[in-house]
Order: C-alpha cells, then sequence, then structure tokens
C-alpha cells in the first residue's frame, strides 16, 4: 500500500512537468513582422514555445537574459525600451498589430507573444512569419501578437500554439537572447 502512494505524487509530478519548459528566444526571431529595410537577412521565424490541446491558462515567466538592438546600444530585458528614430518609415511589430506606424517605440526590443489555433498551425505551408508578407502558405496575422515582458498569463479557449519572438522589425544589428518559462 505504501508504494502505490509514493507512487502517486510521482505520477502527478510527471504530468505536471510535461506542461511546463524553458524556451530560448533569439533577437532575430521577430517573424518578419513590422516595417522597415526590405533587406533583412537574419529574420528568423518566432519560436514555438508551448502547444497546448484544451482551454486554460498560459503562464510565461522570463527567467534571463538580454538582447540588443543597434549594435548593442539599444539593450533591454523583456519588456522592451523606448528608441526614437526621426527619419521614420519603420514600425515594430506590434505597431504593426495595432495599425499604428510612428518614429518611436515604448517597447522596442520587448518579448511578444501570438497564439495560433491548432486548426490554423495543421494548414499545410504554415510558418511562425507575418502572413501579410507570405507569397506562399499560410502565417501568423499581426493582430494575433501582444505584448509578454517579463511575466504574463494567457486566457486560451481552445487547443493551439504559442510562438514567442522579439520587437524588432530590424534584426539585423542584433545579438543576445532571453529566456523564458511556459507553463499551461
Amino acid at each position: 500500500m505504501l508504494l502505490i502512494v509514493a507512487a502517486m505524487p510521482l505520477a502527478a509530478n510527471i504530468a505536471h512537468a510535461a506542461d511546463s519548459k524553458t524556451v530560448t528566444i533569439s533577437s532575430f526571431a521577430s517573424g518578419n513582422f513590422g516595417a522597415g529595410y526590405d533587406m533583412e537577412t537574419q529574420q528568423l521565424p518566432l519560436v514555438k514555445a508551448l502547444a497546448v490541446k484544451s482551454s486554460g491558462t498560459i503562464k510565461i515567466t522570463y527567467v534571463s537574459g538580454t538582447w540588443c538592438a543597434h549594435d548593442g546600444t539599444d539593450c533591454s530585458g523583456p519588456n522592451g525600451t523606448a528608441i526614437y528614430d526621426p527619419s521614420g518609415g519603420w514600425y515594430d511589430p506590434l505597431q504593426e498589430a495595432s495599425g499604428m506606424q510612428m518614429s518611436g517605440s515604448n517597447n522596442a526590443m520587448a518579448l511578444m507573444g501570438a497564439f495560433v489555433p491548432q486548426e490554423w498551425v495543421d494548414t499545410p505551408g504554415f510558418a511562425a512569419l507575418d502572413g501579410t508578407k507570405m507569397t506562399t502558405g499560410v502565417g501568423i496575422m499581426p493582430n494575433q501578437l501582444f505584448f509578454v515582458g517579463t511575466n504574463n498569463y494567457l486566457q486560451v479557449t481552445g487547443p493551439g500554439t504559442l510562438y514567442l519572438g522579439v520587437n524588432d522589425w530590424y534584426v539585423d544589428d542584433n545579438s543576445g537572447s532571453v529566456t523564458v518559462t511556459v507553463a499551461f
């Protein structure tokens, strides 16, 4: 009888561990969102953080790391930093999500996310890239992006996948990464 009682908590811990993981997001993982230069070479898709099979709450928690833009002059953690560029003509991914274009951002280089319903993820040709800029396949729409920062809770209404990335429109001069835990 003692063996059975001792095994039950162990099984519960194994199930819980499967619902939590640590993910590192590169400063190049912007999913080609935002607008600026046409000749970017370092763009990476958003990072697949966690797939869930039901409705519930996903918790995203910052663990460590920093990332920098502009060859190391604008560094931050997952809450981002304010950047102003009077030359204009650009907008960050989260600005694209809200339909705003401006010459500055209060949360440039912030951690951002997108939750994509499972049926969309399962569509042939799906990629964790800006769906408005893809000529083939299916991508993520800018209005699916949201600010994550250091700690965020996301209520989901069904199966899908959480993707994470950096709120930056020009990543070629970036460096660093941040690490988070995601739990369901």
